[in-house]
């Protein structure tokens, strides 16, 4: 059990959280996490497999805390992706919004249409 957490925790040494420029809104946004999200997952179940062994008691405490880790990580990442959907809905509302707004204005401009 112990070769088994340092190993995930070796594995987790690596993981970087890469962003990325969300169009030309000059704001980043994560990219993709696919593989962050199933390396979290996989080491979710190890530890619970882990803490259901009956040789876990002189690691019970590190397993239970690593397992915490890993779930808060996943919270946290799930949090993350939840305001990027919200983000990227809202940007395209505004967007829409400006564009119409600055077509009437060219419109009242050109004296075509009285706003």
């Amino acid at each position: 059990m112990e070769k088994a957490k340092k190993k995930m925790v070796h594995d987790w040494e690596t993981v970087t959280f890469t962003m990325t420029l969300y169009r030309d809104t000059g704001v980043s946004i994560l990219a993709s996490v696919d593989d962050i999200l199933m390396l979290l997952e996989d080491h979710i179940v190890r530890t619970q497999t882990m803490r259901g062994s009956p040789f876990i008691k002189p690691f019970e405490k590190e397993i239970r805390e690593w397992e915490e880790r890993m779930i808060r990580i996943q919270e946290t990442i799930d949090e993350w992706l939840k305001v990027h959907r919200y983000f990227c809905y809202f940007i395209i509302k505004l967007l829409y919004f400006c564009v119409n707004a600055h077509l009437r204005m060219i419109k009242c401009k050109d004296g075509k249409q009285n706003v």
